[in-house]
C-alpha cells in the first residue's frame, strides 16, 4: 500500500497532513476521544473508505523510541480504482540514468515515515497557523519549489514528499532521522527551502551550541528550562554562549507574549506540552539571534508561532 499522506478528517471537515491533524487535535476544546478520517481521494470518501490515523493522538516527545504519526487503511477497507493511495510502494533500485548519490538519499528517504521533502517558512496567508496540506511530487521537487506551490490544492491526493510551512512536521524528520539512519544516511538528506533551494537537512539544524550572534534562517536547537507568564512562557536554553561584549557567557532566552499564543490557531497542542511543566523542553525555534546588552541575554527571535516546535521527555 502506498503511503498514505494526508486524509480527510471529519471532525475538522477538511483535508489535513498527519502533522496538522496533531496540532488540530490538542488544540480542540473541547476534545474529542479521537478524530475520524476519511480517505481524501472523492470516490473513496463516497464510499466510505475509512483511515486510521496513528500516534496522531500522541504529543510528540524527545524520547529513544519516536513515534511519528501515520495514516493508514481502516483493516477491511478497500480503495476505489485510480485513488493514488492503491498499489504497493514499488521497492527503492537505482533507476536508469540516476546517479549513486540521488539514489542512495531516495533510499535512506524510503526508511521514514513522512518525509517532508519542500519546507515554505515564509509568511502564512492564515496568520499564525494553517498548513500547506498539500504534497509535493518527486518530479516536482526535482523542479523547484515554483511547481510545488502552483499545483498545492491537487498535489494533497498525490503520492510523493510531503511539504510544510509547519516547523513541528519538518522537526519530525529530522527526529525521526536521528533514531531509524546512520550518520551517514542522514548526511545524504536534502531538503528544498523556499527562498533558499537545496539546503542539506543537517546544516539547516543548528544545536545551540554552535549558533553565534546574528545567526539567521536556520533552525536553533536543545534543552531548555520552562517558566510559565500566564498563557505565555519563557524559554532559558540549558547551554550558554560567549556574550558578544567580551565579559563572558550569557543566557539565551525566548520568549512568547500571553497576546501571541492567544492568537495563535494551534494554542492548544503548545499550552499542552507547556502544561505537563516538564524538567526540561528540547526547543527547536527557526528565527534569528541577537544580543540584549542592557540585560546581557542573547535573545531569539521567531516571526510566526508555526516556526516553534517543542518536544517534552514526558
Amino acid at each position: 500500500m502506498q503511503r498514505i499522506r494526508s486524509a480527510y478528517c471529519v471532525d475538522l471537515n477538511r483535508t489535513v497532513s498527519v502533522g496538522e491533524a496533531r496540532m488540530a487535535y490538542f488544540s480542540m476544546d473541547p476534545r474529542p476521544k479521537k478524530f475520524h478520517y476519511l480517505c481524501s481521494h472523492p470516490a473513496c470518501q463516497a464510499k466510505g473508505v475509512r483511515i486510521v490515523g496513528a500516534n496522531v493522538h500522541k504529543l510528540a516527545k524527545d524520547e529513544r523510541y519516536y513515534a511519528t504519526p501515520y495514516f493508514r487503511t481502516h483493516p477491511g477497507d478497500l480503495h476505489v480504482a485510480g485513488c493514488p493511495w492503491l498499489g504497493d510502494e514499488e521497492p527503492v533500485k537505482q533507476r536508469e540514468g540516476e546517479s549513486e548519490t540521488d539514489f542512495l538519499q531516495r533510499q535512506a528517504r524510503a526508511k521514514l515515515t513522512d518525509f517532508i521533502g519542500l519546507f515554505d517558512p515564509g509568511d502564512n496567508e492564515q496568520g499564525e497557523g494553517g498548513e500547506v496540506s498539500s504534497v509535493a511530487q518527486g518530479a516536482n521537487l526535482a523542479g523547484g519549489l515554483s511547481q510545488a506551490h502552483a499545483g498545492a490544492s491537487g498535489a494533497s491526493r498525490q503520492p510523493g514528499h510531503s511539504q510544510t510551512k509547519l516547523l513541528d512536521r519538518l522537526v519530525d524528520t529530522f527526529e525521526e532521522s536521528r533514531h531509524l539512519l546512520t550518520r551517514e544516511e542522514r548526511a545524504r538528506l536534502t531538503i528544498q527551502v523556499k527562498g533558499e533551494g537545496t539546503v542539506p537537512l543537517l546544516s539547516y539544524f543548528w544545536h545551540i551550541a554552535r549558533c553565534y550572534p546574528g545567526l539567521r534562517n536556520r533552525v536553533i536547537y536543545g534543552g531548555a528550562h520552562l517558566k510559565s507568564y500566564r498563557e505565555g512562557f519563557r524559554l532559558t536554553f540549558i547551554d550558554k554562549m560567549d556574550a558578544p561584549d567580551g565579559e563572558g557567557a550569557c543566557n539565551v532566552v525566548l520568549y512568547i507574549a500571553p497576546q501571541r499564543m492567544r492568537e495563535y490557531r494551534y494554542r492548544g497542542y503548545i499550552q499542552e506540552v507547556i502544561r505537563r511543566d516538564p524538567p526540561y523542553i528540547k526547543v527547536f525555534a527557526l528565527g534569528k539571534m541577537t544580543f540584549n546588552p542592557e540585560w546581557r541575554v542573547m535573545e531569539v527571535y521567531i516571526d510566526s508561532l508555526n516556526h516553534l516546535a517543542l518536544r517534552s521527555p514526558q
